[in-house]
């Protein structure tokens, strides 16, 4: 499950996708707990969203945590997302191998399925 915010449209400005408040936190658009817990209900494999985190700064990490420990996927920072049909596309994620890594950059790419 793709989050598109249109966050990514700052990448190009550091101060505003970090849009950091007065305690030094990041404030962007998140998913809720309630909406992980849907979720991980619904099987899902994993989630992507274009801001830094799917987590709301200053309350820990409970989308990671609860995805995580699922053996859930979370892909963060993606973009071009506007271009996506609202339904109907695969997200294929192909990171390079990492020896004992817990996390990786990836090249992310769309297949749309067709309407016939």
């Amino acid at each position: 499950m793709i989050g598109h915010t249109g966050w990514s449209r700052y990448w190009n400005e550091p101060e505003k996708y970090r849009n950091l408040n007065d305690k030094g936190e990041i404030i962007a658009p998140t998913f809720s707990r309630e909406v992980g817990q849907l979720l991980l209900e619904r099987n899902v494999i994993g989630i992507g969203i274009d801001t830094l985190s799917p987590d709301d700064y200053g309350k820990g990490y409970p989308i990671h945590q609860m995805l995580l420990s699922a053996d859930k996927y979370i892909i963060e920072n993606l973009t071009n997302l506007d271009q996506l049909p609202k339904k109907g596309a695969y997200l294929i994620a192909f990171p390079p191998k990492i020896l004992g890594g817990t996390e990786a950059p990836i090249r992310a790419v769309a297949l749309i399925l067709s309407e016939s």
